[in-house]
């Protein structure tokens, strides 16, 4: 890489053939979203500035840059539908960005199949491997830093069912690179897809150490260095205290442990007790997932 750095400020223009911003904060999943009026026309269209904001409850969201009939219709059913674009409906999905009058239907210009939600008015794509169904939760017009309304809104919806194709779960893991889901990636026509080979897996630490305190009522976590306060809780006769990365370093592993909980903190809890009954000083959570219940394990420490 050149150590040479080109500079600009935005407000002054970039001064390059294309907005770098959008190639820069990419590749980006597409917002292909679909809804209805209060008459029950369609509408389908996708965005480019799309994403998942919040775990639980799901909270997905998409950026209109001008008041679209996306976010009208929105704003009057509070409903919509999120369809996955992937490769194989990329020209659908394009044709889909195009321009019609209003109350003109997408899907049938697009040649695609609209099938009707379980919880929302607004239609499925039937192609679309992944659907989820969302009720509105904010629409919210962004302003600049100084005040000034844009002409742009930020459409934040809770994710309220999913429809999964079952060919993409393979012993319950959903297989991103299978669905060849197409991001948006700046410039004027570029997109991409993932493949399996791009992969790499990295494990989230999250270390705790132990002792005897009675009567704690606080623990700290250690995440990737930056401290952060969790909810009160009881650890009975143990307290699970914030150990930096150096300190697990100087310790050495000597086993795992594993647990299954209704949420993180009591996971948290029952893996500390398992690891103080082995005669640990300290343990290291090396995964938690579920969806009803948390499935955890950590490595165990003297």
């Amino acid at each position: 890489m050149s150590k040479k750095r080109y500079y600009y400020e935005p407000s002054e223009g970039h001064g390059l053939p294309h907005d770098p911003l959008n190639a820069i904060v990419g590749p980006r999943p597409i917002g292909w979203i679909s809804s209805c009026n209060l008459q029950g026309q369609r509408n389908l269209a996708p965005y480019s500035f799309f994403n998942c904001f919040n775990y639980r409850p799901p909270i997905i969201g998409f950026s209109s840059t001008g008041w679209k009939d996306s976010v009208q219709n929105i704003l009057d059913t509070k409903e919509f539908v999120w369809n996955l674009a992937t490769r194989p409906l990329a020209e659908q999905m394009n044709e889909t960005s195009v321009t019609l009058p209003r109350g003109e239907d997408e899907f049938q210009r697009a040649g695609l199949t609209p099938v009707a939600g379980t919880k929302v008015s607004a239609s499925l794509v039937a192609e679309s491997p992944v659907n989820f169904e969302c009720r509105l939760s904010q629409c919210i017009r962004l302003t600049s830093a100084d005040g000034e309304a844009l002409n742009s809104w930020l459409v934040l919806g809770e994710v309220i069912a999913v429809h999964i194709d079952e060919a993409l779960l393979i012993d319950g893991v959903y297989q991103t690179a299978l669905a060849q889901p197409v991001l948006r990636a700046g410039g004027p026509t570029a997109y991409y897809t993932v493949d399996e080979s791009q992969r790499f897996d990295l494990t989230t630490k999250r270390c705790f150490a132990l002792n005897a305190q009675e009567d704690v009522k606080m623990k700290k976590l250690l995440y990737f260095s930056a401290v952060i306060s969790l909810a009160a809780l009881p650890f009975a006769s143990m307290a699970a205290q914030e150990m930096s990365n150096a300190n697990v370093g100087q310790m050495q592993p000597f086993g795992t442990v594993t647990a299954k909980a209704s949420n993180l903190d009591d996971l948290q809890a029952k893996l500390a007790e398992k690891a103080k009954e082995q005669g640990a000083t300290g343990f290291v959570i090396n995964s938690a997932g579920g969806d009803n219940r948390l499935y955890g394990t950590a490595t165990i420490y003297k």
